[in-house]
């Protein structure tokens, strides 16, 4: 899929899913020394200062990951306008495009202004999912915040992606018992987990407890929370 939309609430980590998941399709094509298209990452998230992938666009560029973001002027609006940018990026076919989006209706809008355009090229659209944050506790926490995105953004979630931690703190055993969270709300809301995020130096040691067919994506952590600093 060309088009790879990642949203979800307020703390989910989903920046950093974005970010990370941009990195790792850069690194699988140099390591198969194959063609491919470039992958780009369009920053839509006009919702949280604190996580907006802009803030990591030099080091994107280096490694490889060509950062869009709405034009300076936009940047101050409520819903920032289409920019001709973005919408040839998603028009063509010759770059994996990556959308990084707010997770509440605000952030959606933004998003809802490509529904037509994504609709009629294909996407696929991912709620990150930390079951350690408000409101996304438990599986009717997020049936609610799915519809939430999908009525703003006029699309639809089509996977789920596990991301539990509570960062610095986050110990094997918290990761086992969010995905069980998550792992439950995708059988009851019939969505896929397309992937379990985990923090590069704790993958080794859950290795042993994760089952062998759920792909994982070790990351890296490139924003501090605010509470935490």
């Amino acid at each position: 899929m060309s088009r790879v939309i990642f949203t979800g609430r307020f703390g989910s980590g989903k920046t950093e899913v974005a970010v990370n998941f941009a990195l790792h399709l850069v690194q699988r094509a140099r390591d198969a020394r194959a063609s491919s298209p470039h992958t780009t990452l369009i920053d839509l998230d006009i919702v949280t200062p604190y996580f907006r992938s802009r803030e990591v666009a030099e080091m994107l560029q280096a490694k490889g990951v060509h950062v869009a973001t709405p034009a300076a002027v936009s940047r101050h609006l409520d819903v920032p306008g289409i920019t001709p940018q973005i919408l040839g990026l998603l028009q063509s076919d010759a770059s994996t495009v990556i959308l990084d989006v707010g997770g509440d209706e605000q952030g959606a809008r933004a998003l809802g202004q490509y529904s037509s355009l994504l609709r009629q090229r294909g996407y696929a659209m991912y709620f990150v999912v930390n079951p350690y944050r408000p409101f996304t506790g438990d599986t009717e926490g997020i049936r609610n915040a799915i519809a939430d995105i999908e009525r703003s953004s006029r699309l639809l979630v089509t996977g789920l992606v596990s991301n539990p931690h509570i960062m610095a703190d986050t110990t094997p055993d918290d990761l086992v018992s969010g995905q069980r969270i998550v792992e439950r709300a995708s059988r009851q809301l019939s969505l896929p987990i397309i992937f379990t995020a985990i923090e590069r130096g704790l993958a080794p040691a859950v290795e042993s407890l994760w089952p062998a067919e759920m792909p994982v994506l070790p990351i890296e952590r490139f924003f501090e929370q605010p509470w935490m600093a």
